[in-house]
This record gives structure tokens, C-alpha cells and sequence, in this order.
């Protein structure tokens, strides 16, 4: 395991953007396969002590996804296509000097990230299956949905705005 879900903290920011953080577990270097071991990836220069076991994640709304690891940057950009359709880009950046090295190789957060995403979006695709059952009624969010709650929020602001 690389990280404890229950490390790190949430942060709300004024504006169209909320994030968090998360601890890497001891001896994780970074979110990627191989156990956690970036290897010969270098962490990103200037890091402070407590950034180089720390990865931040941040939504800056509306369909941006924006992941700060210790050795590479990820961007998800999400193009919604249709109702039950939307379009995701995933972006890895590395800073020039890493990706120059001889033995540069992405692969291990790469595919890290393929396999999380996989399991993810078949987890929305259920979950959309579910409100679109004719018995479905809306609850409360659960304390796990602030980034959901936030949009709702933003979208609501919004509507009000237009009909003001």
C-alpha cells in the first residue's frame, strides 16, 4: 500500500478550486508500480522535507484535475461529450533534466495511473447505472464528497446568477 486514505487533509479554497493531500506510506517514493519506488526518478528540485512524502491533489473546476506527486506532475483534463459520455486526458509532466536521463522511463506511474483510472471510471459507469434506475432518489453527500458537493455548489451559484 502506498498511502493511508485516511492521511493527509482537505483543503476548500475561495474560488473554483478545492484539493487535498496524502502522505506516502514509509519507504514509498512515489504513486506507481514497483511498490512505490521511483527508482531513477529523481525527486522534483526544491521540495522541502514533508513535499517529498506528501502528493496533492487539487479540482479546479469546472473539469480540471491537477496532482502534484514528488517526482512528476499529472494532469486529468475531463470534455464531457454527451450525457453519458465525457472524454479524459491524462498529462504526466517531468522536469527536463529527468526526462534528458539515459534511463528515463514513465512507465511505472503511467501504468499505475491506468490501472487506478480503469478502476475508477467503472466505478462511476456503476454509479451512473444507478441514478438512472427508474427507483433512484437523491440523499445527502457523504463527508468523502466535498469536490462533488463543491461542484453542485459552483453550478447552483451559477443558475442563481443567471435568473438574478
Amino acid at each position: 500500500r502506498l498511502s493511508d486514505y485516511r492521511s493527509g487533509d482537505t483543503q476548500h479554497g475561495d474560488g473554483n478550486w478545492c484539493g487535498g493531500s496524502m502522505t506516502l506510506n514509509e519507504g514509498a517514493e512515489t504513486m506507481g508500480t514497483g511498490d512505490g519506488h521511483a527508482g531513477h526518478r529523481p525527486a522534483i528540485a526544491g521540495l522541502d522535507e514533508r513535499e517529498v512524502t506528501s502528493v496533492y491533489y487539487f479540482t479546479l473546476f469546472p473539469n480540471a484535475l491537477v496532482s502534484l506527486h514528488p517526482d512528476y506532475v499529472m494532469l486529468h483534463t475531463l470534455w464531457p461529450r454527451d450525457v453519458d459520455r465525457t472524454e479524459v486526458t491524462c498529462e504526466w509532466f517531468f522536469e527536463p533534466e529527468t526526462v534528458a536521463r539515459d534511463d528515463f522511463d514513465p512507465s511505472d506511474a503511467i501504468d499505475f495511473w491506468d490501472m487506478v483510472n480503469r478502476q475508477d471510471w467503472h466505478v462511476c459507469e456503476l454509479a451512473q447505472m444507478g441514478i438512472r434506475a427508474k427507483g433512484f432518489l437523491a440523499g445527502r453527500f457523504s463527508s468523502h464528497e466535498g469536490d462533488v458537493h463543491r461542484f453542485d455548489s459552483l453550478v447552483a451559484e451559477r443558475y442563481l446568477e443567471a435568473l438574478g
